[in-house]
């Protein structure tokens, strides 16, 4: 755990004055979310100077004097430097699931600084969450912990001293657990990958796999695109390829990990897969998603901008240093940027292909400036908390207790503790969490259009594969083992899908991709967003072919030809062009004088006046209702074309409901105003 190191620290006279005995004996159940003042430190913290001081240099990185961009009122009082309790501010452990947890966290003894606002404290009681600014704040910039000799350190989670090289011994201790314990969570797969071929690390020789060889694969950013450090061959595979002399420091770092941890085998894509040959190319990365599910291990590269990187503490790629000093019997140590923090905001995880490959991983090795972090199925740790892993696993070993923080891969925020396996849950529960991998993975940026639903077709799949098994036309999902009507309502649900951001967003804007239909996100470059199961009010459905056959939704739902569906034909109920009105003075929608939401993903006009006026005059636009659940309804935006068809530009939400369909009742719409569209 932790360890004393030598140092010559440079304090300020200032910093030597701060009494940190005041620590001792602190009780956390008084001081929770708002913590405990020990020094008032005037206002020499609100503009950074230089300075040798090494606390000063701390402190700098630790003022809390904004909140995701709003700003804490500061007063002409004296700042302070308060200790808060690190268990509650770190998220290791969720404090409402058992008493076990709640003790864990009342009884640890660490404390970390900040500098706040005198007035902060007020400004922390009115917020719904108190301690969700400091939870922010540490979970970005890490905590600077207090370890006093007079004070016993924690059993668990415990900040501890960061090697400046990568540290074999600890790692191979996460890997042996994991391969002993969690067979059940992290099983070899049975998959078989086709013309699978892999680096071998001790020749350097790109070779044709065998069904028993146990590989490691390589999860990365490409560097520019010019491949020609690629091997290059004309046949169907490139058999004893020697790799380039020079490499990119990414991969020459994964090759010495690979062969550190005792492993011969190694994928990565630019070298395994013959980028000259288009039919082995299309084929590989259709089998992208059981190349990275049968790896042992998948080595992810989340330092960096890209390939040429490095992984830091492996090779020429230094590490970020951990804030450290010693100060009289008390000793300072950062708990560095929690790793999640550290992925979520770095540039792999922009890149859409790396999203199956990490969510479909069963082990992955994360390095990232740093230090690593490691996560399987069914546990995670890091190098700069000490986690005893036996202490921290339910009874047999086979997973981490469900009171702890659970991993960052294919989750969103709002699941942040206890296991996660989909092939157990209930068809209704596999629903939002499908929806939530489409919403993470439309952040994603990616370099080739043309690869929107290739980059997660291994995700589709594995959903297919389920329990309770999911099918998706066009990345549109909806159960099938269920009633007809049943899987109707979720396709429908998954069809009211709207972008996060506007087409009048210059820098976020959503845009249109070729090649794809426009009634699914995969047809668009933006973050999207679903809304909650809502109930189908479509007359009908039905898709037509490249032949220009028709296939109606059960045809569908019984397994069609998913991928030769072009066009979605809907039968639905036109709202009149005079229901809607806006005001531009509030940018405020009303349709039948309701409050609405407008969220159009493409628009010909500069604003949503211009939008309006184009929308009351009735000729470009139609807008139809495709569902409905209690007061919400959801209006899907028609955009006319030159010829006998539409495309889908966006989605309005119409609150509450319910009066709205009495004024169409009363103004005999809703009979009358019926109308089908073909959508491509």
């Amino acid at each position: 755990m932790r360890s004393r190191e030598p140092s010559n620290n440079l304090i300020c006279n200032e910093c030597r004055q701060i009494n940190f005995d005041q620590v001792l004996g602190l009780d956390p159940a008084e001081h929770s979310d708002l913590g405990f003042c020990i020094q008032k430190v005037g206002k020499r913290f609100r503009q950074r100077t230089p300075t040798n001081c090494q606390l000063c240099q701390i402190l700098f990185d630790h003022c809390c004097f904004d909140y995701k961009g709003s700003e804490i009122k500061v007063d002409d009082g004296q700042d302070e430097l308060r200790v808060f309790h690190f268990m509650s501010f770190n998220d290791a452990i969720d404090p409402l699931k058992t008493e076990r947890g709640r003790d864990t966290r009342r009884t640890h003894p660490l404390w970390g600084l900040a500098v706040v606002p005198s007035s902060w404290h007020l400004y922390a009681q009115e917020l719904d969450d108190p301690g969700l600014l400091l939870r922010s704040h540490f979970q970005e910039h890490g905590s600077p912990v207090i370890y006093h000799d007079d004070s016993p350190a924690p059993e668990t989670f415990a900040v501890q001293r960061i090697s400046t090289r990568f540290d074999l011994s600890l790692v191979t201790k996460w890997l042996q657990f994991c391969s002993q314990y969690h067979n059940k969570h992290c099983p070899k797969s049975n998959h078989s990958v086709d013309r699978l071929r892999l680096i071998d690390c001790e020749s350097l020789d790109v070779k044709t796999a065998h069904p028993e060889d146990i590989y490691v694969a390589l999860s990365y950013v490409w560097g520019s695109p010019d491949r020609d450090n690629a091997p290059k061959g004309g046949g169907n595979v490139i058999d004893d390829a020697q790799l380039p002399s020079i490499l990119p420091a990414v991969i020459s770092d994964a090759i010495k990990v690979t062969r550190l941890l005792g492993f011969r085998y190694l994928w990565i894509d630019k070298f395994c897969i013959d980028q000259d040959n288009p039919g082995i190319k299309h084929d590989q990365i259709r089998q992208m998603g059981r190349i990275y599910e049968d790896a042992d291990l998948t080595i992810i590269a989340a330092a960096g901008l890209d390939e040429n990187h490095g992984l830091p503490g492996v090779g020429s790629t230094p590490r970020k240093a951990q804030p450290a000093m010693e100060i009289g019997n008390v000793t300072i140590l950062s708990s560095m940027q929690h790793p999640h923090s550290s992925i979520r905001s770095s540039k792999w995880f922009t890149r859409g292909w790396t999203f199956q490959e990490a969510m479909l991983s069963n082990r992955r090795l994360v390095f990232t400036d740093e230090q690593v972090y490691f996560e399987c199925n069914a546990m995670n740790c890091s190098e700069s908390v000490y986690t005893p892993l036996e202490k921290l696993h339910v009874k047999d070993k086979s997973k981490q207790r469900d009171i702890l923080r659970a991993g960052v891969f294919g989750r969103n925020g709002k699941e942040a503790f206890g296991g996660l396996n989909i092939n157990t849950l209930h068809f209704e529960r596999v629903f939002p969490r499908y929806k939530a991998v489409i919403e993470e993975y439309s952040a994603r940026d990616l370099r080739y259009d043309m690869d929107s639903m290739n980059a997660i077709i291994g995700v589709t799949r594995k959903f297919e594969s389920l329990r309770h098994p999911y099918s998706h036309v066009w990345g549109i999902p909806f159960p099938v083992s269920v009633k007809p009507e049943v899987a109707l309502d979720h396709f429908v649900s998954s069809l009211a899908w709207f972008h996060t951001q506007d087409c009048w967003n210059t820098n976020t804007k959503p845009r249109r991709r070729v090649g794809f239909p426009s009634w699914s996100w995969c047809g668009w470059a933006g973050q999207i967003s679903f809304p909650l199961l809502v109930h189908n009010n479509l007359w009908a459905i039905s898709f037509q072919d490249k032949c220009g056959m028709i296939h109606d939704f059960a045809e569908t739902f019984q397994g069609g030809r998913i991928e030769e569906l072009q066009e979605l034909l809907l039968q639905a109920r036109v709202l009149p062009s005079s229901a809607f009105s806006y005001n531009p003075a509030s940018n405020e929608w009303h349709i039948f004088n309701r409050f609405a939401k407008l969220n159009l993903s493409q628009g010909r006009t500069s604003s949503c006046d211009g939008f309006w006026k184009e929308l009351r005059a009735g000729r470009r636009w139609k807008c139809i209702l495709i569902g409905s659940m209690l007061d919400t309804a959801h209006i899907m935006i028609l955009e006319s074309s030159h010829k006998d068809f539409w495309y889908r530009a966006g989605i309005f939400q119409i609150f509450d409901y319910r009066e709205c369909e009495k004024i169409w009742v009363e103004q005999k719409l809703k009979q009358k105003k019926v109308a089908t569209f073909r959508i491509k």
